[in-house]
């Protein structure tokens, strides 16, 4: 008789062993099918050039985003560096002289079309022969001053598809 519910008992703990094995399978199963169809991530690079800068045909700029956006579900997250520069430009397509460089910083993080924003930039001079082709009648301070600035923001906003 012992023999007997040894053998029971023995059963048992297999049929309840695997009884959550396969629980264990399918839930993992469930969750990282859940995780792998709704997360996706992806970097992004968006490139300006431009002329004309505040009606001045000889001002210039070229403006570079980089970064990476993550999504799941209703969530999403984009880190970002940006360069913008301008230049005074010349006749030859060689021969152009940048004078201030705006670097920023940033993450913008979205629920659903909501989203807040923390941002970093700051300005600097660069130096360069730039000043000799920039017109005497032109009020340049505004790009050519040799001292920076810096700012950072936090902001909400909602985003219209």
């Amino acid at each position: 008789m012992n023999e007997f519910l040894t053998q029971s008992n023995n059963k048992i703990k297999r049929g309840s062993t695997m009884k959550k094995l396969i629980l264990a399978i399918i839930i993992f199963m469930s969750l990282s099918s859940i995780t792998y169809s709704k997360f996706k991530h992806e970097p992004f690079i968006d490139a300006k050039a431009g002329l004309n800068v505040q009606n001045y045909t000889n001002i210039a700029f070229v403006d570079l985003t980089i970064g990476y956006r993550f999504e799941f579900d209703m969530f999403k997250l984009e880190a970002f560096g940006n360069l913008n520069t301008y230049f005074v430009t010349t006749e030859s397509i060689m021969a152009n002289y940048p004078f201030r460089s705006i670097y920023t910083v940033g993450a913008r993080i979205y629920v659903s079309n909501f989203y807040v924003e923390f941002e970093h930039a700051c300005s600097h001079a660069v130096a360069s022969y730039a000043l000799q082709y920039v017109p005497r009648d032109m009020p340049y301070n505004h790009f050519t001053n040799t001292f920076g600035w810096s700012k950072t923001t936090i902001s909400i906003g909602f985003k219209f598809n």
